[in-house]
């Protein structure tokens, strides 16, 4: 969030949920954990969870994200795989995301993204982008968001980088962060 959530360049525990390609990275395998209760408000409490596996030919991700409460409530799992070839890292997953409203059906729908990272200059320069809902998928009659990001992160030391992003979901003009 302090980063206003340009993470597509970046590899660690969480880019399950933000660029696929990024699960693969030097780190261990993690368990991850989050929650956040906005203005202190039920209807707006999240609950995140990522668990990363390292492989010989790549990493896997299973996540797990809710939002909302009994009125309403958006639910996602999601399984990754990315693989790392020499400076580039490339990932696909297969989203379940589910909205339940109380006296209305329960709507779901699978969402496929694919992402990748580029380690232009070692160490130093990342290009990443990702496609979300690269299969098109409906809920409801309605076209889910097609959300495309691509950013730069120029690393300055081990823990100082500047990080750039563009969002567009395709019915929106784009973000920039």
């Amino acid at each position: 969030s302090g980063m206003a959530n340009a993470a597509v360049t970046l590899s660690d525990e969480w880019s399950a949920f933000h660029n696929i390609a990024g699960i693969v990275n030097d780190k261990d395998n993690t368990i991850s954990l989050w929650y956040k209760n906005n203005f202190g408000i039920q209807g707006l409490k999240q609950t995140a969870m990522s668990c990363t596996r390292n492989l010989r030919s790549g990493a896997i991700a299973s996540s797990f994200y809710r939002y909302g409460s009994e009125e309403y409530r958006l639910n996602r799992i999601a399984f990754g795989y990315a693989h790392k070839i020499d400076k580039v890292r490339l990932g696909i997953q297969v989203n379940y995301n589910q909205v339940s409203i109380p006296e209305q059906d329960t709507k779901a729908a699978v969402v496929v993204e694919m992402g990748g990272i580029v380690e232009l200059i070692p160490s130093t320069l990342f290009f990443g982008a990702s496609v979300c809902n690269i299969t098109q998928a409906f809920r409801n009659g309605s076209l889910l968001p097609v959300i495309l990001k691509a950013g730069l992160s120029y690393r300055i030391q081990n823990k100082i980088m500047l990080n750039g992003e563009v969002e567009k979901d395709i019915h929106y003009k784009p973000t920039v962060k």
